[in-house]
């Protein structure tokens, strides 16, 4: 009998930890308006300046995690399905709420209704996009891999030959004078 236990990679497990918090920080930041309201060319300026610049590297390390993990696993419909009705559920059920409790949508019901297509969560937009992608992208890496192999090696052959006729002009040279 297969054991089917899988093992946590601890130090992926530590990078994706610290791009969400990249991403909350940033959200932080950016809904704070910190970087506003502070000084041009204090201390603390360019400490959340740099902060802030830092923080933006969490989304796409995220994504780059996902690929990793995504690359050999196959590409399930229901995977997909099922993301796009939590985003729908959930997206209808806060506008829903903010409705009752007298808050005002600043994006409007067609935004609430198709927040996939319409981007309003941006990242699960372009998560979807990417793991729709997958087996293409997979292919596509495989035939990179054998044309980066053939032109590397093309590349070093050239270097090398390269190398020889300097080295001969070079001993010609020395011979001539």
């Amino acid at each position: 009998m297969k054991n089917n236990v899988r093992t946590r990679n601890a130090n992926m497990e530590l990078l994706r930890i610290l791009a969400i918090y990249f991403v909350v920080m940033l959200h932080l930041l950016g809904k704070t308006s910190a970087i506003d309201e502070l000084t041009y060319g204090t201390f603390t300026y360019y400490v959340v300046w740099i902060m802030e610049n830092i923080c933006k590297i969490g989304n796409s390390v995220l994504i780059v995690i996902s690929g990793y993990f995504y690359v050999d696993t196959k590409f399930k419909t229901y995977k997909l399905l099922n993301l796009w009705i939590q985003t729908y559920f959930y997206s209808v059920i806060f506008a829903f709420v903010a409705h009752i409790m007298g808050i005002g949508l600043a994006s409007g019901w067609e935004k609430v209704l198709f927040p996939i297509i319409s981007s309003e969560y941006w990242f699960i937009t372009v998560y979807l996009v990417l793991y729709c992608l997958t087996p293409y992208i997979k292919i596509f890496v495989q035939k990179c891999w054998l044309y980066f192999h053939f032109f590397g090696n093309l590349r070093k052959s050239m270097y090398l030959c390269t190398l020889k006729s300097m080295c001969k002009k070079l001993h010609t040279d020395r011979m001539i004078r």
